[in-house]
């Protein structure tokens, strides 16, 4: 994993300042302390695993730990971190009330998702409950919470938080690169059952648009940051460079060195058919 996209996020060892052990200990009272083998940092939150100690146990337990802390993130302007509350909000709620109906609705016996034993948020004061997903720009949010470096306040104590098993440990599944053509494809199929899963059920997409995304998943523009769609084609160009010589049959294509630009002129229209 480590390397794998450059810039997407960092990987290391460490020790962070957050203090996870209460967290911990709300879902195993036994837990008595814990390391973290690494600490991913992402632009809108922090990763932990963790092998956390019991008492009475000589096996540790395999944790993957996922943590918004909302103050951290104050130096950003209110439309992007509102995104960033957003998504932690629609990760947290789809944890708890849509992966319940998904595994419910399963007619097979298939590990849809690891085991979730936390997920929650406390945003109250920043943003209303039922608050559309839809970015907004500087100009059209109203009366929005105020801070700034020298004042944060209204941001302290907000966060979001999701701990769940370590399947990668559990499993002995290590990702490295590139990935072996059957990882590769046993990743895709998986994906694609997990999607499938929801396919035609209108009680769940229901739910999906009334607590998750109001505009067709998170990945609708209306959802996204308007540098990302700003910034594909050269990151298009940068990720052939890097990963181009892997493959220069297929990354040689004209079609496939032109692939940022064909989405970025089809994004709009695409991101509108799927959800108008």
């Amino acid at each position: 994993m480590k390397g794998i996209v450059r810039g997407l996020f960092s990987l290391f060892s460490m020790n962070s300042n957050i203090n996870l052990l209460p967290s911990l200990q709300r879902i195993d009272e036994s837990i008595c302390s814990y390391s973290t083998s690494a600490h991913i940092v992402q632009g809108s939150a922090e990763g932990f695993i963790i092998e956390a100690q019991r008492n009475g146990d000589s096996q540790p337990r395999h944790l993957f730990v996922k943590y918004v802390d909302v103050p951290k993130y104050g130096q950003k302007s209110w439309p992007d971190l509102r995104r960033t509350i957003h998504y932690c909000r629609t990760e947290v709620r789809f944890y708890n009330e849509i992966l319940p109906l998904l595994r419910d609705g399963l007619e097979e016996e298939w590990v849809i998702a690891p085991e979730i034993y936390l997920a929650e948020y406390d945003v109250q004061g920043l943003m209303n409950e039922d608050e559309s997903t839809a970015a907004k720009k500087a100009d059209d949010v109203e009366q929005h919470p105020q801070y700034d470096e020298s004042d944060m306040s209204v941001l302290h104590g907000k966060y979001g938080i999701i701990i769940m098993d370590n399947v990668v440990e559990i499993n002995k599944c290590y990702q490295k690169a590139p990935l072996r053509e059957s990882i590769a494809i046993a990743s895709v199929e998986g994906l694609a059952r997990f999607h499938a899963s929801a396919f035609g059920n209108n009680v769940i997409l229901g739910k999906v648009e009334e607590r998750l995304c109001q505009y067709g998943g998170s990945y609708h523009l209306k959802n996204r940051n308007p540098l990302e769609l700003k910034n594909l084609v050269k990151a298009w160009d940068e990720f052939i460079i890097n990963i181009g010589p892997v493959n220069k049959e297929v990354f040689g294509m004209p079609s496939i060195k032109a692939l940022g630009q064909r989405l970025f002129d089809m994004a709009e229209f695409v991101s509108e058919e799927l959800s108008p």
